[in-house]
C-alpha cells in the first residue's frame, strides 16, 4: 500500500470517528471532505461536491452517454489503491473512486466550490456523506 493511501485511510477513519473537518488526499491529491449542513461531504481538489447515484448496483457505474456529460466520473489515477472506505473501481473508459462501494460523481451543474445543487436531484443523486 502506497504511503499517501495510509495516510488518507487514517485521515478518514479520524473523521468518520471524530466528526472533525479533515482534507486528506488519494492517489494524488484527488478527494477532501469538508463541512456541510452538520455533516462532511467528499469533494474533489476544487472542492466541488461528489456524489453517488442510486441506480448503480453492485458498485458499477451506470451513468453514461447524456447522463455522463452532467454528471461526470471522479476519475481515479492509474495505479490508485483502496483506502478505507474508497476504493478505485472499474469503469468503462477508465477507472473512478468510489466510497463505501459507490461510484463518485460530479455534477456540471455546481459552478464554484462549495456548490450542492445536485442533491436530491431526480430524487436518485446524492452528496457523498461520510459516515
Amino acid at each position: 500500500m502506497q504511503i499517501p493511501a495510509l495516510l488518507f485511510g487514517a485521515a478518514l477513519a479520524c473523521l468518520v470517528t471524530s466528526g472533525g473537518a479533515l482534507a486528506a488526499s488519494v492517489a494524488g491529491g484527488a478527494i477532501q471532505s469538508v463541512p456541510y449542513n452538520g455533516h462532511h461531504v467528499l469533494t474533489d481538489t476544487q472542492g466541488r461536491t461528489l456524489y453517488t447515484y442510486d441506480n448503480d448496483k453492485g458498485g458499477v457505474p451506470t451513468c453514461s452517454g447524456l447522463c455522463a456529460a452532467a454528471w461526470p466520473w471522479m476519475k481515479a489515477a492509474p495505479g490508485a489503491v483502496a483506502s478505507g472506505a474508497l476504493s478505485p473501481v472499474a469503469a468503462r473508459g477508465g477507472t473512478i473512486w468510489a466510497y463505501n462501494g459507490h461510484p463518485l460523481y460530479r455534477y456540471a451543474g455546481d459552478h464554484k466550490a462549495g456548490d450542492v445543487t445536485g442533491d436530491g436531484a431526480e430524487g436518485v443523486w446524492h452528496a457523498a456523506v461520510v459516515r
